[in-house]
């Protein structure tokens, strides 16, 4: 179960990006399921007794139960359900997951004297937060909720590699993803005062002439 959940979450990852690039040109979803299987064999396919995946996952580790759920979600809703309907990513949802993760990688690699990570040890005092975690983002973002929900789950039922419940619900991708979050808001937000800026009066009388 634990190499099942490690093989297809990095799998679905990489097959990320040509499938997108597909969505983006106009694709049918029948193209994009193509693609999503096609690229999806060629990352699982040993090419001299090794696949992608398997170099990938020795360099960036396992991918969280968390993560793989919210891939399965997205690629359901590029699939099956019509991009009328999608639900829009809350712009708050990359601020809370950076609050979250930056001081926890930061513990982990020396920078602070607090070791955030053990606390994951002691589950039973994280669980009450994250319930309280979980409540917020079913208001915000119910697929991340259920994500959660599912990674914890998945570290009760002893699914996980892992024994600490910090890497049933985060991990790396979950911070570069809240990182592209960010900036892409921030840049929106620079793009928009840099529209609202105020015109002086020469630039005025140009314009009006």
């Amino acid at each position: 179960m634990i190499d099942f959940i490690g093989v297809l979450g990095l799998g679905l990852l990489l097959a990320g990006l040509p499938v997108r690039l597909a969505q983006c040109c106009g694709a049918s979803r029948a193209m994009l399921l193509a693609i999503l299987l096609v690229t999806m064999a060629v990352c699982l396919f040993p090419w001299k007794g090794h696949s992608l995946v398997f170099y990938v996952r020795g360099i960036v580790g396992d991918i969280s139960v968390t993560s793989l759920a919210l891939l399965l979600v997205l690629y359901g809703r590029s699939l099956f359900i019509p991009a009328s309907k999608h639900q829009p990513v809350h712009g708050v949802v990359g601020w809370l997951l950076l609050a979250i993760l930056l001081p926890l990688y930061a513990s982990s690699m020396g920078y602070l004297t607090v070791d955030f990570y053990s606390f994951g040890y002691e589950p039973q005092w994280m669980l009450l937060a994250s319930g309280l975690l979980l409540l917020w983002a079913w208001q915000k973002q119910p697929a991340l909720a259920i994500a959660w929900l599912i990674g914890i789950v998945s570290f009760a039922c002893g699914l996980t590699k892992s024994r600490n419940l910090w890497d049933a619900m985060f991990d790396p991708f979950l911070a570069f993803a809240a990182m592209g979050m960010v900036a892409y808001q921030v840049g929106r937000m620079v793009v928009r005062m840099k529209g609202t800026k105020p015109v002086d009066g020469s630039v005025a009388l140009r314009q009006a002439a």
